[in-house]
């Protein structure tokens, strides 16, 4: 135990940076018009590949019903994305919807600061945005046994539950969750080193039965 170290997650470190770009500038590179907005960020379940286009028409349907604004990413590149990529071609002719394929990481980090809330399946959702105090609506297994906070509201495939979450999360902030880290991880990651107690530790590998 006296050789670990808890630092916390390298890449808060970015979200606490105060070299971000301002959300002006995100909105000028990315033509993103909206006064207000929610992100979308929708991957693939690999293991439920036979019900993702079912899941995706739901949830679109449903935001379909609320007022907000969505700027919506590309899904990663899991097996399915190209179901989803074609299910999100019709959204390009709908006024409240700016789909973006991908961001830079910087750029998308000022998206999420200013978002009304996220919304979908993706990681970020319950890493960074509770980082910022951003509410977030998981949708679905994908996320199963990960990090959980009041930030983050679960639900399944159900129009009702999603409707439920957005009002729960629309407009909202919260305390910042500092669950991976305080974004400090570079300046303890050099204390660490500097003290050099990490040099004197014993390196012949050891057995405990």
């Amino acid at each position: 135990p006296e050789n670990i170290h808890t630092i916390g997650s390298p890449d808060l470190d970015i979200l606490k940076s105060g070299n971000l770009p301002s959300i002006g500038a995100v909105k000028e590179k990315y033509e993103i018009n909206f006064d207000s907005y929610a992100i979308l960020l929708f991957h693939p379940v690999t293991t439920e590949l036979e019900l993702l286009v079912d899941h995706l028409e739901l949830l679109i349907s449903t935001l379909e019903t609320t007022p907000h604004s969505f700027v919506v990413i590309y899904p990663n590149n899991d097996p399915g994305n190209d179901l989803i990529i074609e299910k999100y071609k019709f959204l390009h002719q709908r006024s409240n919807y700016k789909i973006i394929p991908s961001m830079r990481f910087e750029y998308f980090l000022t998206l999420m600061k200013h978002c009304l809330f996220m919304i979908g399946n993706s990681s970020a959702g319950v890493r960074e945005a509770p980082f910022f105090g951003i509410p977030a609506i998981n949708v679905g297994t994908r996320q199963n046994g990960r990090a959980s906070s009041q930030t983050i509201f679960n639900c399944d495939f159900d129009a009702s539950q999603i409707i439920t979450g957005i009002e729960k999360a629309s407009g909202k902030r919260y305390t910042p969750v500092r669950s991976f880290g305080d974004g400090e991880s570079t300046k303890k990651f050099r204390e660490i080193m500097e003290a050099g107690s990490i040099f004197n530790i014993v390196i012949q590998k050891q057995f405990c039965d």
